[in-house]
């Protein structure tokens, strides 16, 4: 009976091995097919799931700095602005540099119509930025120049570059000197 004892033993041992890896195969492989039934499954309505691409990083376009004097009747005041850009992408930048002097002008020009009061609030700065950014736009021929445009249809026009995608996206102000 010894004899028949130790011989039994293997067996039994080699049998739960056996269930383990069969159990452990089972486990991993219903794993697997449940992440690929849920992570690639269609909806139910048919349509499918398009990955959206990133925007494109926009692309910041420093001027040179901008001095003006300022309309002001208690004496001669200037301001010092400095201005950036943000375009939407690279193309954008090499139609703004063709259009430099034209969008500088616009600029100069609105900055020198401001009056030191209209420059020391945080929002007449907001709006001063908004200005640049629809000047620089119609500069860059979005919509039609300020001075071809009857003053009655001035409001019209920069609702039309609003409507219109602009290609300038922001402007940033790296200095404001008002004196």
């Amino acid at each position: 009976m010894s004899a028949d004892t130790p011989a039994a033993a293997p067996k039994k041992s080699s049998k739960k091995i056996i269930i383990f890896a069969v159990v452990g195969l089972l486990l991993a492989g219903g794993g697997g097919g449940a992440a690929w039934f849920f992570l690639l499954k269609k909806p139910a309505d048919g349509t499918h799931v398009v990955e959206k691409k990133p925007p494109p990083k926009p692309v910041f376009s420093p001027l040179d700095v901008f001095t003006v004097n300022l309309q002001d009747a208690r004496g001669e005041r200037f301001a010092q602005v400095g201005v950036t850009l943000q375009l939407k992408d690279t193309a954008t930048e090499a139609e703004l540099k063709e259009r430099l002097p034209a969008v500088r002008n616009e600029i100069l020009l609105l900055l020198s119509s401001k009056r030191i009061d209209e420059l020391l609030t945080d929002e007449g700065k907001r709006e001063l930025a908004q200005q640049i950014r629809t000047r620089a736009a119609q500069a860059m021929g979005v919509a039609a120049p300020a001075a071809a445009v009857p003053a009655p249809a001035l409001a019209a026009s920069a609702a039309q570059v609003a409507q219109v995608e602009s290609p300038v996206q922001g402007v940033l102000f790296s200095q404001f000197i008002v004196q």
